[in-house]
């Protein structure tokens, strides 16, 4: 590749089975050089179906989104055509034929063959807007229509970040290729969360329901309502809300979602590993000085940070009488019990140096790993999303600044450990900077870019630029949780009553049951896009490593904060000082308004204006409700957050101290 005129570099990557190529766009036309691949491919005799099946596609792939395009123009096309069968009177359709595509999309297996064969997939699109419009029920496609919307904009948001970020994962020519990787399948199924769950207990009830009516009323019309009133559409595209608003938020935030498969299964989620190698700086701090036989600590504090190499902490080191070196390297007269003081210091991920004057031991110094100021984020996130918090490196010391509740083997043994979590039932979330099978073995790998490693977390899920940003990952799994519990509602809420309006042998009967179903549907996706909008921001820490004060010289501690022995003089205290203003709190108006102006709002406001202009004024009244239940719903939310972040006990707000300047 790299003889072609035009192309600057080429390499290949193995963990995701791609050809990177660095080429000038004036010189060379891409479809010539992806011509030259295929000669390569077909010289190399690799056939075209030799790649991992499990790989998603490329966050910058315009092809996703052209589909997603293609699929809102065809339910645009169904309303427009419903809209001129209602004007032309034409006579309707079956509500249960025009459902009939969506009920058969929502079985898993059907899915999947959709998924795994795009021309399928475009065939049931254009089958599925022709029934709806035909059908002259609009709400069927607005369903269709928000969920399609919110897709395109996840995937163009995904593409935007990897556009944004291409420059620091392809810097230049790699000085090697990342080694190939072979991962293990994984040791057990991933197990069914609450969606799931929901989704064959619903199934098989419908099936029941649907059963025992058709032997009791031998309708088989009304059998159809009751199967289609069962149906977990509801469940699976309120997730489907959630994972699409997420990944644009993530997006927005300079995160990369390389895989948005992963985004829909964080409520599964119930281990975070921790790679030590990922929240460790390179470098050692001192933990602890033990001065022996009550010496003075001041001197003996001043050699140690005139003789400690954090980079080298086992350098033995000497300067003005004083030596700094590991116990085992420094002869001399021990005081009594300095000894077994010394092994008392010890732990993993701990060094004991001994500090010595004149041959006599005066001091006992733990060393220890340098962790990340994001390390302390990281498990607060862990343990508020009820998670398990296990460190790969049990020697690393990690995991008890972490406060970990247990370790596995990391480095090479990584990817093993992963898969024996999983064994054991777990749903494993892996945070590391390191490129390989483990972010690939996880469940969702959360990837750190670092300057420690020689190449990008190559085959992670999700890719942070810095250490903080992997705690917004955590923090959306109790959200996706939620969002899971609240789809689990809508559907169960839209089943029951669909199935009440399907019962009475009443005209209309299965219209208005279908129509039910839909709009809790609708309820769930709106429900699952506002939870993934909750996610808290977390500020970007600018400095990760802040200065280990300890060690500092007290006057360049008093420079660093640009302070002296004297205080700060009022001028400073005045130019430093910032008043507390107090925001407006906003009105319930404002908020519901502004809960009106979303996107999805718009589209449903749309669809409800659509179905009054074709006489279908019910379907309008119910869609009009839903808009209106979920924008107060969402404002009062709003409105209890602002008043419980506004409020400051006035033993707190107002306390009695006493400062020296």
């Amino acid at each position: 590749m790299q003889a072609i005129d035009g192309v600057r570099w080429a390499t290949v990557n193995p963990v995701l089975a791609e050809v990177v190529v660095a080429f000038d766009g004036d010189a060379v036309d891409l479809d010539d050089l992806a011509a030259a691949l295929e000669g390569i491919q077909a010289a190399q005799g690799v056939p075209d179906d030799d790649f991992p099946a499990d790989l998603p596609a490329h966050p910058a792939d315009l092809l996703p989104i052209q589909r997603g395009v293609l699929a809102l123009a065809a339910d645009t096309f169904g309303i427009g055509l419903g809209v001129a069968a209602g004007l032309l009177r034409l006579p309707r359709l079956p509500a249960e034929l025009a459902s009939s595509v969506p009920a058969a999309e929502s079985l898993a297996p059907v899915r999947r063959v959709l998924e795994d064969h795009p021309a399928a997939e475009t065939a049931s699109i254009v089958v599925n807007a022709l029934l709806h419009g035909l059908g002259q029920g609009p709400v069927g496609l607005l369903v269709d229509g928000a969920h399609r919307m919110s897709l395109v904009t996840e995937l163009a948001a995904r593409r935007r970040a990897w556009l944004a970020a291409e420059h620091r994962l392809h810097p230049g020519p790699p000085s090697a290729r990342p080694e190939p990787v072979v991962v293990e399948p994984r040791p057990a199924p991933l197990p069914p969360g609450l969606v799931e769950t929901y989704g064959q207990r619903a199934s098989l009830a419908s099936l029941v329901g649907a059963g025992v009516t058709l032997a009791a009323t031998r309708d088989p019309r009304r059998t159809a309502d009751i199967l289609l009133a069962g149906v977990p559409r509801a469940a699976r595209l309120g997730v489907e809300g959630f994972a699409s608003e997420l990944g644009r938020g993530l997006a927005g935030r300079r995160i990369l979602p390389v895989d948005p498969r992963v985004l829909r299964r964080l409520d599964r989620v119930d281990t975070v590993v921790v790679d030590a190698r990922a929240v460790t700086t390179g470098s050692h701090v001192v933990r602890d000085i033990v001065v022996l036989e009550a010496g003075d600590p001041e001197p003996a504090g001043a050699a140690v940070q005139a003789l400690f190499d954090p980079n080298e902490p086992g350098r033995r080191s000497q300067r003005d009488g004083w030596v700094l070196a590991p116990v085992t390297q420094l002869s001399g007269r021990w005081p009594r019990g300095a000894r077994t003081r010394a092994r008392k210091l010890a732990a993993p991920g701990t060094r004991v140096l001994a500090l010595s004057r004149d041959g006599a031991v005066a001091a006992l110094v733990a060393v220890a790993v340098d962790v990340s100021a994001a390390t302390a984020e990281i498990a607060a996130a862990a343990r508020d999303a009820g998670c398990a918090l296990v460190v790969a490196g049990a020697r690393s010391g990690v995991a008890a600044v972490m406060g970990a509740d247990a370790t596995v083997p990391g480095g090479d043994h990584l990817a093993r450990s992963v898969r024996a979590l999983q064994a054991e039932g777990k749903v494993v979330a892996l945070l590391s900077s390191r490129s390989g099978a483990a972010l690939r073995a996880a469940d969702c790998g959360i990837g750190v870019v670092s300057d420690r490693e020689q190449h990008p977390p190559w085959g992670a899920d999700v890719i942070c630029f810095h250490l903080s940003e992997a705690a917004t990952i955590i923090d959306a799994v109790p959200l996706a949780r939620s969002a899971s519990r609240q789809a689990v509602a809508c559907a169960a809420v839209g089943s029951t009553v669909g199935s009440l309006l399907a019962l009475p042998p009443a005209p209309g009967a299965g219209r208005r049951a279908v129509t039910a179903v839909q709009l809790s549907t609708l309820a769930a996706l709106a429900t699952g896009t506002w939870t993934a909008a909750r996610l808290p921001a977390r500020r970007v820490r600018s400095d990760l490593h802040p200065p280990r004060w300890d060690t500092l010289d007290p006057s360049e501690v008093l420079a660093r904060l640009g302070s002296g022995p004297g205080g700060l003089t009022s001028d400073q205290v005045a130019v430093r000082s910032r008043p507390v203003e107090e925001a407006a709190r906003p009105g319930i108006t404002s908020l519901v308004a502004a809960e009106l102006t979303n996107p999805l709002s718009v589209i449903l406001g749309a669809g409800a204006g659509l179905s009054a202009a074709v006489g279908s004024v019910l379907d309008a009244v119910m869609v009009a409700g839903v808009i209106g239940v979920d924008a107060l719903l969402g404002a009062a939310q709003r409105q209890r957050a602002s008043s419980r972040g506004e409020f400051h006990p006035p033993a707190l707000s107002e306390p009695d101290v006493t400062v020296s300047r």
